[in-house]
């Protein structure tokens, strides 16, 4: 399964359109801002799973939630835009909601900065800001599980 990240799109609908193209994904997570950006997609792409959660500048968005848990071959979720978790200043509370949650894959955006890292066995990824270039991929294959950052030049 290959899984499209992103997050903070912030108007930029045309180039998730072409990163869909370009990508060919199982499944979009969006970590917010700027929901409707994918909300449109989700119509053009509806063979595509999308999961969705709004941040801090979705202030008109009644539909989707501020965070969500969910499964994508045996792999435990939790997605969130990580403005509730204080992530612009440490992960803390975010760590402490994962471990909670005993996720697998914790995905958030807001601070519009890249990072991957593992800590007690749970990946925590920030795809960086859409509207910088910014983007994730995931892979996950039975036994394989790849995560990167990938870049576009607009």
């Amino acid at each position: 399964m290959k899984i499209l990240v992103l997050s903070d799109s912030h108007g930029r609908e045309n180039t998730i359109i072409n990163l869909c193209e370009k990508e060919r994904p199982d499944a979009i997570i969006f970590a917010g801002d700027y929901t409707d950006d994918m909300e449109n997609i989700m119509y053009t792409y509806n063979n595509i799973k999308i999961f969705i959660v709004k941040g801090n500048c979705d202030f008109y968005d009644n539909k989707n939630e501020e965070e969500k848990t969910f499964e994508l071959e045996n792999a435990v979720f939790f997605l969130t835009h990580g403005h509730l978790y204080s992530v612009k200043n440490n992960y803390e509370k975010l760590i402490n909601k994962s471990q909670e949650l005993k996720v697998n894959i914790t995905i958030f955006g807001h601070t519009h900065i890249k990072e991957l890292f593992v800590k007690d066995k749970i990946y925590y990824f920030n795809p960086g800001a859409l509207k910088d270039g910014n983007y994730g991929i995931i892979i996950i294959e039975k036994n394989f599980l790849k995560i990167e950052h990938r870049y576009i030049n607009y």
